[in-house]
């Protein structure tokens, strides 16, 4: 690829085995580019679409722009730079630095732009003059000029709302060319708080698509996914606690989803939670290399089955030792459970038949 936007041709690399060595038939060229994204009938990049599994072959027809038109519908001139992209199940879709993700169904014939997680702040108050001004304090954010915003929250319903920001003294318009004041004169004060949405939000700096969902992460910390574009659901959120921890987005698999497994980590703890599955941990092999799976801890192993049993099974043995894991296996105290039934105690007795309480011989 470019050096993203440094003024040379882009291209890429066509890889279908990670093992196969690279050479210049596995590239091509084309216009400005430095991501990719296959939807699963298209690949997009910035600088146009090809319809080609292998886009060697073809032409990437463009360049398309996602944000040329659906900005203006938020009140916006200009998008941050493209970020991500990620396509899937039909979907090609952009990120950009200020929050926004643009999305097209139609290999980027029209895209349609939302805010997934946009900025808010708190409203105090809104005159009741013409242009009403709001005061406003705390969240995040600060909105452009004949920025959309919506108001919700309000004890008095009419004030809740879509309406356009003028910023030189915050007061709201009905219109996003911002000549028709929002019209409060026939409605009670405002009283209580409201909340402030923007249009705009935190830099998206992760997004993918895994099994069925969109996900995005951004410079907060929070993760959030969808199947539409329109609804979106906040998974998980660090609220900057985590530096990076938005960028879990881009690295689970196809055969992973972060709706489900979730990481918290705590000052003296990390916990993995699987939710509504099972869970399998598994290790193959095609000869006779090691393929096995260990697990060390510093101080104690806990397994428990809440819900049910714990079973262990082995081809051959089950074995436990206990003692001064010093690496001398052979001062463990072992016992052994053999698959022919029998128990080994750590003496080297052989058990096979369970011990009755009853001795014999008069004793």
């Amino acid at each position: 690829s470019d050096d993203e936007g440094g003024g040379a041709n882009g291209g890429g690399v066509y890889i279908t085995d990670l093992t196969a060595t690279v050479t210049s038939a596995r590239c091509f060229s084309m216009n400005i580019t430095y991501k990719a994204a296959w939807n699963g009938s298209a690949w997009y990049m910035e600088g146009g679409v090809n319809t080609n599994l292998d886009p060697r072959n073809g032409t990437f027809d463009g360049p398309i722009d996602p944000w040329g038109t659906g900005l203006q519908d938020l009140g916006l001139d200009d998008a941050g730079g493209t970020v991500e992209l990620a396509g899937g199940n039909g979907y090609i879709a952009a990120a950009d630095s200020d929050g926004h993700v643009a999305w097209s169904d139609d290999n980027g014939q029209t895209w349609q732009i939302v805010t997934p997680i946009p900025y808010t702040r708190n409203i105090s108050g809104i005159t009741q003059a013409s242009p009403p001004v709001v005061t406003d304090s705390g969240g995040s954010g600060t909105g452009a000029n004949g920025e959309k915003v919506v108001i919700s929250g309000s004890s008095v319903s009419g004030y809740n709302g879509t309406f356009y920001w003028k910023s030189a003294n915050n007061s709201l318009y009905t219109d996003q060319a911002l000549t028709t004041p929002f019209d409060t004169s026939g409605l009670a004060p405002f009283t209580g708080t409201a909340t402030l949405t923007w249009s705009n939000g935190e830099y998206i700096d992760a997004m993918d698509y895994i099994n069925g969902y969109f996900y995005i992460g951004n410079d907060d910390e929070q993760i959030a996914r969808t199947t539409n574009f329109v609804t979106w659901t906040i998974v998980d959120d660090q609220d900057n606690d985590f530096d990076y921890w938005n960028d879990i987005a881009g690295f689970v698999g196809t055969s992973g989803d972060i709706g489900d497994i979730v990481v918290t980590v705590e000052a003296e703890t990390t916990t993995l939670t699987l939710a509504n599955k099972d869970f399998t941990l598994e290790t193959t092999r095609t000869g006779g290399q090691d393929a096995d799976i260990n697990i060390y801890a510093a101080d104690d192993i806990f397994i428990e089955a809440n819900g049910d049993d714990i079973s262990l099974s082995a081809a051959d043995q089950v074995r436990i030792n206990t003692g001064d894991f010093n690496g001398d296996p052979g001062e463990y105290s072992t016992w052994t459970f053999d698959n022919d039934g029998t128990l080994t105690f750590p003496d080297g007795t052989i058990q096979t038949t369970a011990y009755t309480g009853q001795t014999t011989g008069g004793a």
